[in-house]
């Protein structure tokens, strides 16, 4: 069996899918961070 690159892989499946695994699977979240946000303190 020939090993495949990255390249074979990206082939496979289109921007739309991989954005929407990526949602599905909690890669985005729906608002930033605390520590990049102006309501971040120091406690």
């Amino acid at each position: 069996m020939e090993e495949k690159r990255y390249s074979d892989y990206m082939d496979e499946f289109t921007s739309e899918e991989l954005y929407t695994g990526l949602l599905g699977h909690g890669l985005f979240a729906e608002k930033l961070p605390a520590f990049l946000s102006s309501e971040w303190r120091v406690y």
